[in-house]
C-alpha cells in the first residue's frame, strides 16, 4: 500500500509536468510586447520539444507566435452561445467535472454520443481547450477538464460571451 510519501512525490511530479507549461504560456501572454521585440531582433532560434530540436528565425518566430494567437483567436469565434455556455460550466468548475453531470446542468438532459452536444465537447477538445481526463472519447463517465490554453482563454475573455480577447496579442 503506498505511503503519504508515495502520494507526496506523486502529487509534485504531476504539479511539475503540468505547471511548466501553463508558466511558459502565462509568460508569453504578459510579455509579448517585450517577447516581440525580442523575437525580431534575434538573428536564429533553437528549440527542443518532445526530443525533436528545431531551428528558425526570428522573423520565423515571431510568425509562429502570430500565427498561434490567431488560431485560438479564430477558434474561439466559431463558438456559439450553447459552446460558451459548456465551456463556462468546465472552466468555473473548481476541479474537472463528470460528462454526465455538467451535460445535465447546462443542457438539462442526458449525455449521447453522436448528438449536437458530443459535438460541442468535440469542438471545444479540437480547439485545445478542455480534454477528457482519461483520455480518448467522450463517455458520460469521463471528466472534462480545462487544458492550460482554456484555463487561459477563460482567465483573459474580454467579457463578452462570443468571444475570447487574443486578437491583438502580438
Amino acid at each position: 500500500m503506498p505511503s503519504a510519501y508515495d502520494y507526496a512525490h506523486i502529487t509534485l511530479e504531476l504539479v511539475k509536468a503540468i505547471a511548466w507549461p501553463a508558466v511558459v504560456i502565462y509568460a508569453i501572454l504578459v510579455f509579448r510586447a517585450d517577447i516581440s521585440g525580442f523575437v525580431a531582433k534575434a538573428k536564429e532560434f533553437s528549440v527542443k520539444v518532445a526530443g525533436v530540436e528545431v531551428k528558425f528565425t526570428g522573423s520565423e518566430a515571431g510568425d509562429l507566435l502570430a500565427g498561434v494567437l490567431e488560431e485560438v483567436d479564430k477558434a474561439a469565434l466559431d463558438f456559439d452561445e450553447p459552446d460558451w455556455r459548456l465551456f463556462n460550466a468546465i472552466a468555473s468548475s473548481p476541479k474537472s467535472v463528470e460528462v454526465a453531470q455538467v451535460t445535465r446542468s447546462v443542457f438539462g438532459c442526458d449525455f449521447q454520443r453522436n448528438s449536437e452536444i458530443h459535438e460541442i465537447f468535440r469542438k471545444l477538445r479540437n480547439a485545445s481547450l478542455i480534454r477528457p481526463d482519461e483520455g480518448s472519447t467522450w463517455t458520460p463517465g469521463k471528466h472534462a477538464g480545462l487544458t492550460t490554453l482554456g484555463r487561459l482563454v477563460h482567465k483573459n475573455r474580454d467579457g463578452h460571451h462570443d468571444r475570447a480577447s487574443f486578437a491583438n496579442l502580438t
